[in-house]
């Protein structure tokens, strides 16, 4: 064996030892210089509190009423005097010689909840906006109830320029819902409001330009829907109001209604009166809607209304209509009966002269 495979072989084990007594200085200086070529970014620092929750302004961003956001005074129980969105958290109870809720500022939302703003002997409105010409108020998603002068009041200065939406308004001492002009009402029930004696008391009143859609008035003392001048009243159905079912004045649409018993039960009235007593107004056009039981079905007073397509059945009197005005024929189907149907096809019963007849059945 010569010198250098002594030496090899002699030391084999020692450098084998050191190998691996520098191996983790020599993996150590590999990952600093890979470092160096491929650097980590550092890691944020951990969030503050402020950061990890909301305010409650944040989850909800509206106000609510109460006796610190909306004090009210000797003539309401909370009073919204800034525009806003507003809601409540409960219901309210009215007071002896006050309103429930008075409005006396423009571009307001009250959000009802689904809570009952109900009122008590001797106290005033619902909600009002008596002293103040509100605009782009809005009100929904509730119940107003037993108030002597009235459920909902936006007509006396008036508001305009609003929504009323999906509210139940009953046992009023005045009309239940009564909106200034340019209004939408839509999705409202009105029961039992009003007093007989009242001139204009109503379940729903609307003023110029208004639209009312999808509603039912029941029971109320006086007429079950009144509207003012260039309204439009869609799919509505209004059922035993003392008066008329659906009163209207001029240039109005009439569309698609139910009206049923109205104007008995000690009472007088149409299922769907269009014009003043005066016969002054006129221009509305009515079609295609549903007038029984009542007095007189459809009754006209005023000139230049488009009639068309409308039903009447057990009426005291199917039809009223003063002349100078437009419709189509009335077609009489009383006491006529089909035989019996048992297949897929029958002849007509109707008699319908066209498909714009006004029939009575």
């Amino acid at each position: 064996m010569n010198t250098f495979t002594r030496f090899t072989t002699s030391n084999r084990g020692m450098i084998s030892r050191r190998a691996l007594r520098f191996a983790p200085v020599a993996i150590a200086a590999l990952a600093v210089g890979a470092g160096s070529l491929y650097a980590i970014p550092p890691l944020p620092p951990p969030a503050t509190l402020d950061h990890m929750y909301k305010t409650l302004t944040e989850v909800e961003p509206r106000i609510i009423i109460n006796s610190i956001n909306t004090p009210g005074d000797t003539q309401c129980v909370f009073k919204i005097t800034q525009p806003g969105s507003y809601y409540l958290v409960g219901k309210v109870t009215g007071q002896s010689g006050k309103a429930g809720i008075r409005i006396e500022a423009s571009c307001v939302t009250i959000d009802l909840m689904g809570f009952e703003v109900a009122g008590v002997t001797g106290a005033g409105q619902g909600i009002e906006c008596n002293t103040f010409a509100a605009k782009n108020v809005e009100i929904r998603n509730g119940c107003v109830t037993g108030w002597p002068q009235g459920g909902i009041q936006l007509a006396n200065t008036p508001a305009t320029n609003g929504i009323i939406d999906d509210i139940r308004a009953s046992g009023n001492g005045d009309t239940g819902i009564k909106a200034g002009n340019g209004f939408i009402i839509n999705k409202c029930v009105a029961y039992d409001n009003g007093v007989s004696t009242a001139a204009l008391t109503a379940g729903i009143w609307v003023g110029i330009g208004g639209t009312i859609t999808d509603c039912t008035v029941y029971n109320n003392k006086g007429d079950g829907i009144f509207a003012n001048s260039g309204c439009s009243i869609l799919n509505c159905t209004a059922r035993d109001n003392l008066k008329n079912g659906i009163q209207v004045t001029n240039n109005c649409v009439v569309r698609e209604n139910h009206c049923t018993e109205n104007g008995l039960g000690g009472g007088s009235g149409a299922g769907i009166l269009a014009g003043l007593a005066n016969g002054s107004d006129g221009n509305n056009r009515i079609e295609g809607n549903t007038c029984t039981t009542a007095d007189r079905g459809v009754e006209v007073t005023s000139t230049g209304n488009f009639i068309v397509r409308n039903i009447c059945a057990n009426n005291i009197t199917d039809w009223v209509i003063v002349g100078t005005n437009c419709y189509s024929q009335i077609v009489d189907r009383r006491g006529v009966t089909g035989a019996n149907v048992n297949g897929f096809s029958s002849v007509s019963t109707t008699l319908e002269a066209d498909c714009c007849s006004n029939v009575s059945y």
